[in-house]
C-alpha cells in the first residue's frame, strides 16, 4: 500500500495585470502547442491553425483591454514578458504537422 501526499503551493493574484506580469511565456507556449499537437487526431488542420490564431489574439486583445493605458487603436500594445507571443504562435503555425 503507498501513500502519496503531493503539498503544492501555487500563487494567485487578485488583478489580471499581475498575472500578465508575471507569466512565464516558455511554460505558456509548452502548454499550447501540446494541445495544439494533441488535436491533430480530432480536428483539421485549419481548424487548428485558426484556433491558435484566435488564442493569441484574445490574450492580447484581454491585455490591451484590461490592463494597457489607452492609445491608437492601431497601435500594437503586448505585455513585456508576452513580447514574443505572436512569434511563437507564427513558429507553432509553421510547424509540419500542422
Amino acid at each position: 500500500r503507498r501513500l502519496r501526499i503531493h503539498n503544492l503551493a501555487f500563487s494567485t493574484c487578485s488583478q489580471l495585470s499581475d498575472l500578465f506580469r508575471c507569466c512565464e511565456m516558455d511554460t505558456f507556449v509548452n502548454v499550447v502547442s501540446k494541445q495544439a499537437i494533441r488535436q491533430v487526431y480530432t480536428s483539421t488542420p485549419k481548424a487548428i491553425r485558426e484556433n491558435l490564431t484566435n488564442q493569441c489574439a484574445q490574450i492580447l486583445a484581454c491585455y490591451r483591454r484590461n490592463c494597457a493605458s489607452p492609445s491608437s487603436a492601431g497601435q500594437l500594445i503586448l505585455p513585456e514578458c508576452m513580447k514574443l507571443l505572436p512569434l511563437y504562435t507564427n513558429c507553432i503555425l509553421k510547424n509540419d504537422i500542422l
